[in-house]
């Protein structure tokens, strides 16, 4: 994931614009910085691909469902095909 980034000088000139010295300011700044590095949040890019991601897996299994469903009705042709061929033979060995 990307980390999300901020303007760091602006962050530091706010901090001491608050009174706090130029070394704590330029401290806090680097540490919140390694904090979103290691944060697990996700940005709008991450979520952006997760459902592209899904919209593609989607369109597989569903092309993946059109395949089963000819195979199933060819499957079940076949199967009425030679039923109707045994009882033909049966008939006319019977008769």
């Amino acid at each position: 994931m990307t980390a999300i980034t901020f303007d760091t000088h602006e962050f530091i000139k706010t901090l001491e614009a608050a009174g706090i010295p130029t070394e704590q300011a330029e401290a806090t700044s680097v540490a919140f910085q390694k904090a979103q590095q290691q944060s697990d949040l996700a940005t709008k890019a991450d979520i952006a691909l997760l459902q592209r991601d899904i919209k593609e897996a989607e369109a597989h299994m569903m092309g993946e469902q059109k395949l089963i469903r000819w195979m199933v009705a060819l499957s079940i042709a076949v199967s009425l095909g030679l039923l109707s061929l045994i009882i033909k033979i049966a008939i006319k060995v019977l008769a």
